[in-house]
């Protein structure tokens, strides 16, 4: 996971530079993983991540034991990592889509127009790939689609002061998939500008 700070622009490290995030907008209270249905899936699942106190965020998982916490009833949310290799064990109800990002961002929507900070936020990485049990997954471009508003953790990795913030996202996501009951392997991979990860979820679906 990336997040980028400046409105001139999962996992980290900015590409052109970060800056405190804009308290201008005075942003209402944040949504719950839980009440968010309506908006665009990329912020739900920054929603979703920050959820979880710094400690027990999912992107630290090193096992998959977060892995079914927080969950949305209408979509199943898998994370990546702030850089490097790691292996998970995760269970997914049956029917249950699964959504995820390869790289994606986190921005300050600053006191730009939605369209204006999404576009800053975008990047266009050396690598993203997916696989499901060795089969490659379409990769697709996809965003906040306009400002919303998260309560980030005390020390979130995000960069975002603790409590509401205004921000958008954009990246490189796949799905909502249905993965066929049994037993799987999801492998998901990108770099850019020196960042890497590698992600493997061992999946059981029943």
């Amino acid at each position: 996971m990336r997040r980028r700070l400046g409105p001139v622009l999962l996992v980290i490290a900015c590409l052109q530079g970060c800056s405190e995030p804009s308290t201008s907008h005075g942003p209402s209270p944040a949504p719950t993983a839980a009440d968010a249905g309506s908006l665009p899936l990329p912020a739900r699942w920054w929603i979703w991540t920050e959820s979880f106190p710094r400690d027990r965020n999912p992107i630290d998982d090193l096992t998959g034991k977060a892995c079914a916490q927080n969950q949305p009833a209408d979509v199943w949310f898998l994370a990546g990592t702030h850089g490097g290799a790691v292996t998970r064990r995760c269970d997914i109800p049956a029917r249950r889509p699964v959504y995820f990002p390869v790289l994606n961002q986190i921005c300050s929507a600053g006191d730009t127009s939605p369209e204006v900070a999404i576009d800053a936020c975008s990047f266009e990485p050396e690598e993203v790939v997916a696989s499901l049990d060795g089969r490659q997954l379409a990769i697709e471009k996809d965003s906040s689609a306009g400002i919303f508003t998260f309560d980030a953790q005390r020390d979130s990795s995000t960069g975002f002061a603790e409590g509401p913030n205004a921000a958008v996202s954009w990246g490189y996501w796949v799905g909502p998939i249905t993965v066929p009951v049994g037993r799987h392997v999801l492998r998901f991979s990108g770099s850019d500008d020196g960042f890497e990860l590698d992600v493997t979820y061992r999946l059981r679906v029943a």
